[in-house]
């Protein structure tokens, strides 16, 4: 993969410029944890007070909710995209709605990069050079903002996407993402990154690890499971073991939030939460990645009322809040314009 790797710091600033600036194409690989998700929302906040057209989607559903996006495939307009690209090109020129969006976009940004293939990369480009008239510009000459990690999920099936020709002539600019906000302790992340290279581990993190290894793991311990009933089968189980009454917090839909739209609010923020004093909890979002509340933040529930709990989280010092959010899912409308289609 051929990319552009920047020293300056913050990442941030390097962000900015490559994108508002110089008009470049940017790539945010780093492990997870690392800020990517919270630059991403910065430079969204920042493309919305400019009025500068651009469209947020990520390969999963999951990913775009929270970025307040859609999905790839939801952008791109044509079902599962996989007719050939002449076809699917004049499919977008004959559609007013797809061919202003394509048209009129200057910014996509694409979370969970790792997951696509390059046979949609490959796709993608050649319509996007069609559609949008320079058949001499990678994309188009649409300006891409990438996001993910190559060592965690890789497509479902195809090639790396960075094994396509194209990807190397993109020209990236890849800000450098150093600090880890997810984990507190030094030892643990520098294991973790071990690992997720594929390196060999010292002595000492061997050990470490084989201490861990327990015959009967305590009760607080975090279980991973394959499946999404397995682990509410768990958490069911742990929370009726604890004293106490149980709290329970029901989402609202906004009306006529079809069935499609109340799967994919499902996947990330279930209709109904019950907790109990006493009851381990995760963080299912960025909260505030300077005091290191992000997406993955273990804590215990301290205290439970009407409208939300308080939770002592690892490593903080003080009670964190946490109230009610709201989840938006995004749409497209006739000009091409994202807007928000249901909320929870």
């Amino acid at each position: 993969m051929a990319a552009e790797n920047s020293i300056v710091t913050p990442p941030w600033e390097v962000l900015r410029a490559a994108v508002l600036d110089s008009a470049r194409n940017v790539a945010l690989l780093a492990p997870g944890g690392h800020g990517k998700t919270y630059l991403l929302n910065q430079l969204i906040r920042e493309l919305d007070t400019l009025h500068i057209r651009h469209a947020v989607t990520a390969l999963t559903g999951t990913a775009a909710l929270h970025l307040n996006g859609t999905t790839l495939h939801a952008w791109l307009g044509c079902g599962l995209f996989n007719a050939d690209p002449l076809t699917l090109a004049d499919t977008i020129k004959n559609n007013r709605r797809l061919r202003t969006r394509w048209r009129r976009t200057r910014i996509l940004i694409i979370d969970e990069i790792s997951m696509m293939p390059d046979g949609l990369w490959d796709k993608m480009d050649v319509v996007a050079r069609i559609v949008r008239h320079r058949e001499d510009a990678p994309m188009g000459g649409l300006q891409l903002v990438v996001s993910g990690d190559f060592l965690q999920l890789p497509p479902v099936e195809g090639r790396w996407v960075f094994t396509h020709a194209t990807w190397s002539a993109m020209g990236w600019v890849c800000p450098r993402l150093d600090v880890p906000y997810r984990f507190v302790d030094a030892a643990h992340t520098e294991l973790l990154a071990v690992i997720r290279k594929g390196h060999e581990l010292s002595e000492d993190q061997f050990q470490c690890l084989a201490r861990r290894m327990l015959a009967v793991p305590p009760a607080h311990a975090l279980h991973l499971v394959p499946t999404r009933r397995e682990a509410e089968a768990i958490n069911t189980t742990r929370l009726g073991s604890l004293p106490g009454p149980t709290r329970e917090y029901a989402a609202i839909d906004s009306p006529g939030a079809t069935a499609h739209q109340v799967r994919a609010f499902d996947e990330m923020a279930p209709p109904l939460v019950r907790v109990r004093v006493g009851a381990r909890v995760m963080l299912t979002r960025n909260l505030d990645l300077e005091a290191g509340l992000c997406n993955g933040s273990v804590g215990t529930v301290v205290e439970v009322g009407p409208t939300g709990v308080r939770v002592q989280f690892v490593g903080q010092t003080e009670l964190t809040s946490i109230e009610p959010v709201k989840f938006e899912l995004y749409g497209y409308d006739q000009n091409g314009d994202a807007k928000v289609v249901a909320c929870r």
